[in-house]
This record gives C-alpha cells, structure tokens and sequence, in this order.
C-alpha cells in the first residue's frame, strides 16, 4: 500500500537549520475525512515548537485502499499502518504521538499494540472503541433550539442507516450529512460551526472510508471481549488524555475509562465551555497543555 504524509515546519531565519524541531506523528481519523481541519487547527498552535507530521491512513486523500478492501478498514488495522511509518522514518520509537477522535482511537490502539515504540501520546476528544456510549448530553440536545435541527438529522440518519451503504451514498452526502450535524460537535455553535468550516474548504467527506471503518470496528472492536478497552493494560506511553465537558461525539467516559485503564496512569484534562474540538473552542488552553505535556 501507499502512503500520504504531511511535513509542517516553521522555520524562522534566526534558527540552525541543522538542529530540527522535535517530531510530533499526528494521525489523521481513518473514516474518510483527511487531514485538512487538522492542519489548519494544529499546526499555527504547534508548528513553532515541533515539526509535524500528518499521517494520512489507508483509503484516505492519496493513501491507498488496503488489497482486502472494506474487510481491512478498521481502526485496529490502521494501527498497523503507523508501525510501517516508523519503520520507514527508521526511528527506534514515536516521540510524540497526537490523535483527535477516531485518530486518538488508531494512535491508542498503536500504543497498546507496540507499548515499546511510541514515547508519549496525546489524545484529544479520543473514542475509546467498544465502550458503550454516554449519550446523556446528545439526548438533552433535543430541548436545545441551537442542537434541535441537527440532533433530529442525526436520529433520522441512525434509523436509515442499515439501508445505507458505500455505494447508495455519494461523498456529497456524506460531507453534507456530516455538516448538517456539526452543531452537535460545539459547546457554542454559532462560533464554532464557521471556524470548522472555513478549515475543511472543499475537501469532501469519504463515504466509503465512513461506511468501511464504521463496519469493520462494529464487527471487531465492539465484540463482547472488548480488545480496545481490555489492552489498556498494555499502554506504556507516557499519555495526556484532553476532553471536552459538552462534548457529545465521544463524551468525557471515553477519558475518564482510558485514565482508568492505563496501569502507570494517565493525565486528564476536562475543558469546561468545550465540545469535541479544543483548538477551536479552548486554543490557549490546548496550546499550554500541550506543550506543556511534551516538554516536561
């Protein structure tokens, strides 16, 4: 298979080009939605202090599509992925590694499967893959005229959703389903719906990385033994875990039980007034927990 990656690096006049900042491996999610709004949230809060990586995964924006095809699209495999990328950068270990949502899910899962090749970990707003979902907040969106139109999208789309595949629906509609939702994704959506806009521009939503992810992981991480949440254990990654307060997309159990699971222990940070994206609603706070985190 082949391969996308993004180099970001903000060299100033002043600085030694022979002395490169510290390497920060940010994964991409792997559901199809590339690594654009990354870019653009990340890298003017990070760039000055690392160079940055962003690893595009399998069937994703130039990355190719696995030979097995859907069968080989779930997150667990993609964890795989990032081991091939170490392996090409001939580095003895990550560094640092970030994740947000399902990309915190893959850089877990990397962690838990090759506790010995990644230093420390970062994972934002993460999806702890086989926990059952706090769907407490998402519910109460319902009352709320803000959340209202898109949480009735939302429930309409789950009930459709055994009728739709990869090939009855277009990356068009998938990327605007996905933006008729985005309200639920903010604690104030009127500010940061626009934010994440303007950071997507054009690129469009992968219907077939959506629908082939969401598959596999249905079929082999949300069994009974629960893999994801049971090798926990194996983690040995120094970890910052970074939630949301208000976020309904992968609500704060899904830090508080990878905290939890984690034997050495993990940090968790909560950001009050926050949904699902930090950079957008919290950027000063994320930016020093951050680096903080990192340079310590």
């Amino acid at each position: 298979m082949t391969f996308t990656y993004i180099i970001h690096e903000n060299k100033n006049n002043d600085q030694n080009q022979t002395q490169r900042k510290p390497l920060l491996v940010i994964q991409c999610p792997g559901w199809g939605i590339g690594a654009r709004y990354l870019r653009e949230g990340l890298s003017p809060l990070l760039e000055e202090h690392y160079t940055l990586l962003y690893f595009i995964p399998r069937g994703t924006a130039g990355s190719s599509r696995p030979p097995g095809g859907e069968s080989d699209m779930g997150t667990w495999a993609m964890a795989d992925d990032l081991e091939l990328l170490r392996r090409h950068l001939k580095i003895a270990k990550f560094p640092a590694l970030l994740g947000h949502s399902n990309g915190g899910a893959i850089a877990l899962a990397y962690a838990e499967k090759f506790p010995d090749s990644v230093d420390r970990l970062v994972l934002l707003c993460h999806r702890l893959v086989g926990l059952t979902p706090d769907t407490s907040l998402m519910q109460r969106s319902k009352d709320d005229a803000r959340y209202r139109a898109a949480f009735v999208k939302k429930q309409a789309k789950s009930k459709s959703q055994a009728k739709t595949t990869a090939e009855t629906e277009s990356d068009e509609q998938a990327t605007q389903y996905w933006k008729d939702i985005l309200p639920l994704y903010f604690f104030d959506p009127d500010s940061g719906v626009p934010q994440l806009l303007r950071a997507m521009g054009k690129d469009l939503v992968s219907a077939w990385c959506q629908h082939a992810q969401g598959t596999c992981d249905a079929e082999q991480l949300y069994r009974p033994t629960r893999p994801m949440v049971q090798k926990l254990k194996d983690v040995r990654a120094k970890t910052l875990i970074i939630a949301g307060k208000y976020d309904m997309i992968c609500a704060v159990d899904n830090g508080q039980q990878t905290q939890r699971g984690i034997p050495h222990g993990a940090e968790l940070k909560v950001y009050d007034r926050c949904g699902h994206f930090p950079w957008i609603e919290r950027p000063e706070k994320t930016e020093e927990d951050i680096v903080g985190f990192l340079s310590s």
